[in-house]
């Protein structure tokens, strides 16, 4: 479990166990009209790191798609 500001405790399927009980989150919705270009951003920026990891490189690319596609598209409240 972790903490969002907005969403309060957020629950994942799959927990690392680096991820602390109140670690703070940041949640992206793919109806958020910025969420691929923040996305994109931070490819970038991962990409331009010392260490890739191209499996989390795909799967990113795989997150930033399925965001695309996703039909409603808002700006953040």
């Amino acid at each position: 479990m972790a903490l969002d500001a907005k969403y309060g405790k957020v629950t994942l399927e799959r927990e690392p166990a680096s991820l602390e009980d109140d670690e703070p989150v940041f949640v992206l919705r793919a109806q958020d009209a910025l969420a691929v270009e923040v996305l994109t951003y931070y490819r970038d920026l991962y990409e331009e790191g010392e260490v890739v990891n191209v499996e989390k490189l795909v799967d990113l690319r795989t997150v930033m798609q399925a965001f695309r596609q996703w039909p409603t598209k808002k700006w953040p409240d």
